[in-house]
């Protein structure tokens, strides 16, 4: 005698019906089939904008040092731009970056604690850097070369002087990256987007250095 068996009783569950777990296909926009879609992340053209808005700013007190040298200078000034020093300091800022590109190769490789040692040593040169460009103001001062002494003096200190406060802010953000790779869980570091703004700045270095040595 064959057994009936009662509705719902067990049975395998009916497909096509408009329950929790139906073939609408769990998409919150209600089309079957289709998962989630993730939300973009906004931090990397938040940073191409900050980078533009730096790389105009920069332009344009260029363009007015480059007005700015046309006028007479000091003659009995003893000094010559860029300085012999910003070659040791560009030397330390170019160190530092490849020192960061070693923590992101760590960081490919699953080796969060390594990459943090490596953007310890980046944050370490680039401190040294800023070090380096206040040691190369004192002596300059002590020579005589103010900011108000004459064009030179405008040019060097509003460029060089605008482009560490840059640094610095790159080197708290590479202290927060590190607290983020010292972190026990998997998670997004940032140390990408943090090694593309240090890269920035370096390039940016790279073109006021230049500068210096054509408008002096």
């Amino acid at each position: 005698m064959r057994e009936r068996r009662a509705p719902g009783g067990g049975g395998p569950p009916e497909r096509g019906g408009s329950g929790d777990g139906g073939g609408s296909g769990g998409g919150d926009d209600g089309e079957p089939g289709r998962a989630p879609r993730a939300a973009a992340d906004p931090r990397p053209l938040g940073l191409l904008l900050v980078c533009t808005s730096i790389a105009t700013l920069f332009a344009i007190f260029a363009a007015a040092g480059s007005a700015l040298t046309r006028r007479p200078v000091l003659e009995h000034l003893d000094v010559s731009l860029p300085p012999p020093g910003l070659w040791v300091s560009t030397l330390v800022l170019a160190v530092s970056s490849v020192a960061l590109e070693l923590g992101r190769l760590r960081e490919r490789q699953g080796r969060r604690v390594a990459a943090a040692h490596w953007l310890r040593a980046t944050t370490l040169l680039g401190a040294l850097f800023v070090a380096l460009q206040a040691w190369i103001w004192r002596d300059l001062l002590a020579r005589g070369l103010r900011a108000d002494s004459d064009a030179r003096g405008v040019v060097f200190y509003s460029l060089t002087g605008l482009h560490a406060l840059h640094v610095a802010a790159g080197l708290a953000s590479q202290i927060v990256v590190r607290r983020r790779l010292a972190r026990p869980f998997r998670g997004a570091s940032g140390l990408t987007l943090c090694a593309a703004y240090w890269h920035f700045m370096g390039v940016l270095w790279l073109a006021l250095f230049a500068l210096l040595g054509i408008l002096a």
